[in-house]
């Protein structure tokens, strides 16, 4: 099958939905496929390029526009660049802040309708538009209303054959807008980790190493809000006393603040700290085989967008939610709860490894080649 991803931007590292976008790509090219990307509105260059990406082993041809063009510039070359391609679909991987600074995009549809004429277009809805995680009114209120109007413009305008989104308030939000959405929750953004490499592990206090049993290894990946994540680091060191371990908070990963928070933690709650900053991809996923819970504040509702909390999960992590959720969710996941819900850490950390492979890239590659195929089979029939 030939297909083209069509997102944003595609500078490595520097984009979550361009990482995304690659790393699914590079397993689809795994599986004989050809794909191909295009980045609409790349922030990170300032002239057009036609250029070669590398992953694990995979070699990815990627068009990148620069956003500060016109857009129908961009969509005259991306049309031409695509048509040249001939791809059976086009999977448009949508942030509506990508092409516009405050996210409004009523006219996006029209030169998304030009570049897709012909052929099969899928959206993949990885952001929906502000200000659903508040109750109180705000500006955050205003700009989200007319991003919403401007996403149920493009919705309603675009020819798309299907669309999906990562989590299910996600799908509950496109559903009040009239679009029924399915669902391909995120991957990790890492790659598999190996428990016997240590070079991360052996950066930790000599003493946490050689009494590893009397500790409890807790790590935060990434970006994090510490909004009343003092009452709840709070409820975790209570709530490690049961194990009679000593809780030792870890953080792995680019994240503003986290210098100020850790010393926050270790100076009200006498915690011990200990951070790695920004890490090779492989010795994060390898430390996350020798820690024992992962830690994020990552509202429920929408976990299964963050790359971050499903690293840790393919990597055999369960995780504990250290922020209530802005609305109320009920689902039992054995691996991922709030942490107010946890009555047994012991059991808890300690449950048998079933879910590392809803989080793998694998899997998630085989739900789009599934929306592809099934959406030809009915068109076809």
């Amino acid at each position: 099958m030939r297909i083209i991803f069509l997102c944003g931007e595609m500078e490595p590292g520097r984009d979550g939905v361009g990482d995304y976008t690659r790393r699914l790509i590079g397993k689809l090219l795994d599986r004989g496929h050809q794909v191909a990307a295009v980045a609409f509105a790349d922030g990170y260059t300032g002239q057009q390029l036609a250029e070669t990406q590398h992953l694990e082993g995979n070699s990815i041809a990627v068009l990148r526009l620069p956003y500060a063009w016109p857009l129908q510039k961009r969509s005259k070359i991306a049309k031409e660049w695509i048509d040249r391609f001939d791809p059976e679909w086009i999977s448009f991987q949508f942030v509506c802040f990508s092409f516009h600074p405050k996210g409004l995009i009523f006219n996006l549809h029209k030169y998304l309708n030009l570049i897709s004429r012909g052929r099969k277009l899928h959206v993949m809805a990885h952001e929906l538009w502000a200000g659903e995680d508040t109750n109180f009114f705000s500006k955050e209120h205003v700009l989200g209303w007319l991003q919403k109007v401007s996403i149920r413009l493009l919705l309603n305008k675009l020819s798309f054959d299907a669309i999906s989104t990562s989590n299910s308030f996600y799908q509950t939000c496109l559903a009040e807008i009239g679009v029924d959405a399915g669902q391909i929750n995120i991957f990790s953004n890492l790659p598999a980790g190996n428990g016997l490499q240590t070079y991360l592990y052996d950066q930790l206090p000599e003493k946490v190493r050689q009494n590893r049993s009397q500790y409890l290894l807790a790590v935060f990946f990434g970006t994090f809000s510490d909004q009343n994540s003092n009452l709840n680091i709070a409820n975790l060191k209570f709530l490690s006393c049961s194990t009679n371990k000593t809780l030792f908070v870890t953080h792995v990963g680019r994240a503003t603040g986290v210098n100020d928070f850790f010393s926050k933690l270790s100076e009200l709650l006498n915690l011990e700290t200990h951070i790695f900053g920004e890490c090779n991809d492989q010795d994060i996923a390898d430390f996350f085989c020798r820690s024992d819970v992962g830690l994020s504040t990552y509202p429920k509702a929408l976990f299964e967008k963050s790359g971050s909390i499903a690293a840790m999960l393919n990597n055999g992590l369960p995780v504990l939610l250290l922020r209530d959720s802005f609305v109320a969710n009920g689902r039992k996941i054995d691996w991922v709860e709030e942490i107010y819900k946890v009555g047994n850490l012991s059991q808890y950390i300690n449950q048998e490894n079933t879910f590392s492979d809803n989080y793998s890239v694998s899997r998630a590659a085989e739900k789009y080649i599934r929306i592809f195929e099934l959406s030809k089979s009915t068109h076809t029939a």
